[in-house]
């Protein structure tokens, strides 16, 4: 009794947190969103990140359900809600641990709290795991308070990013249409693309879907354009934009990504009108 209780007690815990630009709401939704969640947890070194993410049942979240995250290393992950308290806070018991978590914790679990701080948010993620063994604390110790408080870090700034991120909607990009670049008016709307050689022409353009998207760089970048990003459609289909800046191909990015995984956005209210 006194061995088993002993193993109860041994818990590791991480702390990260942020600032956000943004209030409480926004936060939350942008953190505890099921199905962005690969976007702001892609993972990070030994920590394989999520590649999907859907609620058993397709319920909605509440105290009780039950979330599966598909993670990049072929693996699932199940989240059930513990707590679920819009915008201040939620929580989660994780189950079905895979490796590497699962060869030192018999479960985990992760507690969420958005609060008002100046004119801004802070969030902050807190993760606890039980040890299945006492004997595996140090290096429980480094894989926690090292390794996935590094992702969970990342997981944070990301959030951050999306949250702060000046919306683009609309803008002449150049379209790779080879050999040559095609000088091309831009619309994000819902969860589409309209590419066209002209503003005026831009309602006549078939919108592509650009849901499951994957947005990265080219595989090879042409010579001459380094803000250059690839944009591969589902079930098929792929096109080429050059930004024209980094800065243009971050918010282009994260624009694009946003709408493939369906966090909302703001459009523009007019297509043609800037």
């Amino acid at each position: 009794g006194g061995v088993q209780e002993g193993w109860r007690k041994m818990t590791i815990d991480t702390v990260v947190t942020t600032h956000v630009a943004s209030d409480t709401m926004t936060c939350f939704n942008a953190a505890s969103s099921t199905i962005g969640l690969p976007l702001i947890f892609p993972g990070k070194g030994i920590i394989p990140g999520v590649g999907s993410a859907w609620i058993v049942g397709g319920g909605v979240q509440e105290v009780g359900a039950v979330r599966k995250c598909g993670t990049l290393d072929g693996n699932e992950v199940s989240e059930t809600y513990t707590e679920w308290n819009p915008p201040s806070s939620y929580a989660y018991e994780m189950t079905e641990l895979k490796p590497p978590l699962s060869l030192m914790l018999k479960k985990a679990a992760g507690f969420w709290v958005f609060s008002e701080e100046g004119t801004g948010t802070r969030i902050t993620w807190t993760y606890k795991g039980t040890l299945s063994n006492p004997m595996a604390m140090p290096a429980t110790s480094l894989l926690v308070k090292v390794f996935l408080k590094a992702a969970m870090q990342d997981c944070l700034d990301r959030v951050k990013a999306v949250v702060e991120s000046p919306e683009v909607s609309q803008g002449y990009l150049d379209r790779e249409v080879k050999p040559d670049w095609v000088r091309s008016w831009v619309v994000l709307s819902g969860r589409s693309i309209r590419v066209s050689e002209s503003k005026a022409g831009v309602d006549d353009t078939e919108p592509l879907d650009l849901t499951g998207c994957v947005v990265r760089d080219p595989i090879h970048p042409r010579a001459g354009h380094p803000d250059s990003i690839r944009i591969d459609l589902k079930p098929s289909g792929k096109f080429i934009l050059d930004c024209g800046s980094e800065m243009n191909k971050q918010a282009w990015t994260t624009a694009i990504r946003k709408r493939a995984l369906g966090i909302d956005v703001g459009d523009a209210a007019d297509p043609k009108s800037s």
